[in-house]
């Protein structure tokens, strides 16, 4: 007669034996899947690092146009960055690089009757057509990001440069905006890490980042389940870097005692 006890932990055994055999074999399956694709791997995660760079860089020097323009008491200066985050933040990233790479050409064509050029201003290149976009969407973000740094700056700090003798725009250069870029890091981090993840999506276009290259390399060994784990790594490794990165950043400039005393602020 079967001993029920003796059936079950003879069924957890042998399915523990089934897992580290499958794991062995998922281990060395990928290992020469990633050997075999190195270069492959190698230039698809720098076409992303300089995507995501390029983009992040340009994210910030509109974010801090955006976010100055929206503090602006003109309201022919603060209407149009306001529309501008309001459209970025309010349309989903694919539509945008959907709508950069197909429909701003032909929009391009229509309003100036140009003949199109690949690798120019009138349709650029798949890699450019990601930067452009991925730079004006996080630029959106960072600008709320350093409108609200800005805005925790007390407002005594610029009511005294100015008693001081500094103008507005000096005021802002070195004393407000150097305070509020040390309170933004942390948010500023997470956007970075944010658009890393968010690069996956100009796929769609073809450009030959991360992505891209594993539904390539995926479709061509038919190593799903190897070639997406890979993809994942070094996704993950990326994003683990920065995080750690960033929050040495952050503990390095953090103001001490900021947010102790309330004072009203912008």
């Amino acid at each position: 007669m079967a001993n029920p006890i003796i059936d079950f932990f003879a069924a957890v055994i042998n399915g523990f034996r089934n897992v580290f055999d499958f794991l062995g074999t998922f281990s060395t399956n990928s290992w020469f899947l990633l050997i075999d694709n190195w270069d492959v791997f190698l230039n698809a995660l720098r076409t992303t690092l300089e995507i995501c760079i390029f983009s992040m860089l340009f994210g910030f020097i509109i974010g801090v146009i955006a976010a100055l323009m929206k503090l602006s008491s003109n309201k022919v200066i603060r209407v149009p960055s306001v529309l501008y985050v309001e459209i970025l933040r309010g349309t989903p990233l694919l539509v945008q690089i959907l709508f950069m790479s197909f429909a701003y050409p032909t929009l391009v064509q229509q309003l100036f009757s140009v003949t199109l050029v690949e690798g120019t201003w009138t349709n650029p290149t798949a890699r450019w057509d990601a930067i452009i976009v991925l730079s004006l969407n996080t630029g959106a973000y960072q600008a709320e990001i350093i409108r609200a740094g800005i805005s925790s700056i007390p407002k005594g700090q610029l009511e005294a440069a100015r008693a001081i003798g500094l103008s507005y725009p000096e005021a802002m250069a070195y004393v407000i905006l150097p305070q509020a870029f040390r309170v933004i890091t942390p948010p500023l981090a997470n956007e970075f890490i944010n658009l890393v993840l968010n690069s996956s999506l100009v796929s769609v276009i073809a450009v030959s980042d991360l992505t891209q290259t594993g539904r390539i390399i995926s479709s061509r060994t038919f190593r799903t389940l190897e070639t997406w784990t890979i993809v994942g790594l070094f996704y993950f490794s990326i994003t683990l870097t920065l995080s750690r990165v960033l929050q040495y950043v952050e503990k390095r400039y953090r103001i001490p005692g900021l947010g102790i005393q309330k004072e009203e602020s912008f």
